[in-house]
């Protein structure tokens, strides 16, 4: 599915376009490339989400649907989401995994719709943050759930990373747990838990059922 328009609603133009071309052409590199590094982690998420046969979960530039099917397997349904066909060519398993090309920032999705959310090596390619969590918010029901890993921006090695990633692939910004918890609170998110290894973090928050968006009153 392609998202209509080339801005965002508050007028800031989508940078998508140099990540849609560096994964389009690395696709077929990158399953085996995270395997090899140990970075999809999928046990250590599966055990923090806690999946429910009767959920419903987006995986936020899922890629290849690799977490996803790891989720699947537990019940859910799970929509994978990305800016990349190539990545989502590689989709494939239970048959309660689908994937739609669109744009983290700007889904085209009813709001309230899913249990859960994933953001798994996602978040330092996708501009925007704050716009970002604001549209998981809106796309979770109230009590949903939204779990964000990443590399950590507070490791020398990750800032390192960084630079190469950089010049590499595309511009990217690492973030830290300090930075993201304002963001999250002001998007409606109350905290759950949270994990740290030496350069990265898994974290899971919880939309405050309390509160709305404007998008749900």
């Amino acid at each position: 599915m392609e998202l209509p328009g080339g801005r965002l609603p508050n007028g800031r133009t989508r940078r998508g376009e140099p990540v849609k071309n560096a994964f389009d052409r690395l696709h077929r590199l990158y399953d085996p490339f995270m395997r090899l590094t140990g970075f999809y982690a999928d046990e250590t998420i599966i055990r923090l989400l806690r999946p429910e046969p009767h959920e419903r979960f987006i995986d936020v530039g899922g890629g290849t649907g690799w977490i996803a099917r790891h989720i699947a397997q537990h019940g859910p349904s799970v929509t994978v989401l990305d800016i990349s066909l190539g990545m989502l060519s590689h989709v494939d398993g239970p048959s309660g995994v689908r994937a739609v090309c669109g744009d983290g920032r700007r889904m085209g999705i009813r709001s309230g719709v899913f249990d859960g959310a994933v953001l798994s090596d996602a978040l330092h390619h996708i501009p925007e943050t704050e716009w970002l969590l604001g549209e998981v918010a809106r796309v979770l029901r109230p009590g949903g759930r939204l779990l964000m890993h990443d590399f950590e921006r507070t490791s020398r090695w990750v800032r390192l990373l960084q630079t190469l990633e950089s010049r590499l692939v595309e511009k990217v910004r690492y973030s830290s747990m300090d930075e993201l918890g304002p963001w999250l609170r002001a998007a409606g998110f109350d905290h759950g838990e949270t994990v740290r290894t030496r350069l990265a973090f898994f974290t899971v928050w919880r939309k405050d059922g309390r509160r709305a968006t404007t998008e749900e009153n």
